[in-house]
């Protein structure tokens, strides 16, 4: 058989190796046939098989359970023995080999007889008398076929019931069989077989192809494309599947057809995303962390440095929050510093961030922006906290300290402008709170009475 023949739509393997010796048992009453048998199997060579000899089912059974290796690799059985006759022989003896071949001996070429032998479970049957070649010929086929039937039927139950969606694909990226798993993921049902284009039914959330326009996508080293991609069921499910197309080959390097495999990892992209944001977001808010402020902020940078423009950040602590903890909670506590996150959110551009770094301190990056745009920004910050909050516990009002720290004025580094921008906020502090300031009030002193801006 050849490597592009199919059983079931799966691809088979590469011919299975037969056992060097393998055990015969010989089921037969006659005692001349039997001997017959016996020697034309081994007349080419002694060693060749290992021949165990009975004359009934009993004596067989008596034979299988006293021998410790195992059961035989081929069982030849005569129909009609002394405790059993036609097809109840081949079903009693499958019962006690149901893993080895059973190839029926049969004195007529009586098909009727043959028939109900094979429905029975007999894998091939032989006319008694025919010569030594043929016989081991069709022992040794026998166990061929039994072996690559096993393989067939073990690679169907995997097709079968794997969790991986896998499809069978026509080298026209025609669908030629699905399995259950990927019908289940695609929403495909079994007119989808023969008419569908695998392109065409793998969709991205958005509606978009998740293969490549160019059919077949172009193979690695290893003859597979591999992608990954959200989809959607048609009952609008999301979920993450990497999809891997594999080439199956003949024996002369041509594409016979393809093999898609979709595997599910919806939980494991979740529980990334879940671990990636718990590493770059704050717990409570929802907001940047530190680490994720600085490097959004070395990105900004990069940017201004390469466009020659300015950016700004703000350095924002809050005013009267520990008396808040202290009568209210630390429930009430935390609700504030949650209403501060959104009020934050609401002040600033869709280009900015706002973070928190820790305790009632947070951060705003301000990229592209000017000096006269950070301190209005600040002014808007100081106007959006001052509001009290409405808590179930009662009223909380709390106010804000804004520093302000401008790239390049301040410094070219990320850390070293987040610094200026916290000792500007302690400026703030000294002079009243509630208010904003540089770090050393006199830029953002001047920008207000310019501009006329009220700080408290």
């Amino acid at each position: 058989m050849s490597r592009d023949s199919v059983h079931s739509g799966m691809e088979t393997s590469a011919a299975p190796a037969l056992k060097e010796r393998p055990v015969v048992l010989i089921v037969e009453d006659e005692p001349g046939d039997a001997h017959l048998i016996r020697i034309q199997l081994l007349e080419r060579d002694p060693r060749a098989f290992e021949v165990l000899m009975a004359d009934s089912l009993e004596s067989a059974r008596r034979t299988l359970a006293e021998r410790p290796e195992g059961l035989p690799d081929v069982v030849l059985l005569d129909l009609n023995l002394p405790d059993s006759t036609g097809l109840e022989t081949v079903r009693r003896m499958r019962g006690m080999v149901p893993d080895a071949p059973v190839v029926v001996l049969t004195g007529l070429d009586n098909p009727a007889a043959i028939g109900s032998a094979l429905q029975g479970g007999a894998e091939d049957y032989l006319v008694k008398g025919g010569d030594g070649q043929t016989l081991r010929r069709a022992v040794r086929y026998a166990m061929l076929r039994h072996q690559r039937d096993e393989d067939a039927r073990l690679a169907e139950t995997v097709f079968t019931v794997t969790d991986s969606g896998i499809a069978v694909v026509a080298t026209n990226g025609q669908i030629q069989r699905l399995n259950p798993a990927f019908r289940d993921m695609t929403d495909l049902g079994d007119d989808s077989e023969g008419r569908d284009r695998l392109s065409d039914v793998l969709l991205d959330e958005d509606g978009s192809r998740i293969l490549p326009d160019t059919w077949p996508p172009k193979m690695g080293p290893e003859d597979y494309w591999e992608g990954e991609a959200w989809n959607a069921r048609h009952g609008g499910d999301r979920f993450f599947t990497v999809i891997r197309l594999h080439a199956v080959r003949r024996e002369d390097g041509s594409v016979a057809r393809y093999v898609a495999v979709l595997h599910d990892i919806t939980d494991r992209k979740l529980n990334e995303e879940k671990l990636a944001r718990q590493a770059t977001h704050d717990h409570l808010t929802g907001l940047p962390n530190r680490f994720l402020f600085l490097d959004r902020s070395d990105a900004a940078l990069r940017t201004a440095q390469r466009y020659s423009v300015r950016c700004a950040m703000l350095y924002v602590d809050l005013d009267g929050f520990k008396p808040v903890n202290d009568t209210l909670g630390h429930a009430a506590g935390d609700r504030v510093l949650q209403g501060v996150a959104r009020r934050l959110g609401d002040a600033v551009r869709s280009s900015d961030t706002v973070a928190r770094l820790g305790g009632d301190e947070f951060a705003i990056l301000l990229p592209n922006c000017t000096a006269a745009d950070a301190v209005a920004m600040a002014a808007k910050v100081v106007d959006s906290v001052r509001a009290p909050f409405e808590l179930p516990e009662g009223e909380a009002r709390v106010t804000a300290s804004v520093g302000i720290a401008t790239f390049p004025d301040d410094g070219v580094e990320a850390k070293e402008i987040l610094s200026a921008a916290d000792e500007a906020m302690y400026t703030a502090k000294k002079t009243g709170k509630n208010r904003f300031s540089g770090k050393d009030g006199s830029e953002t002193a001047l920008w207000l009475e310019k501009n006329q801006v009220p700080t408290g």
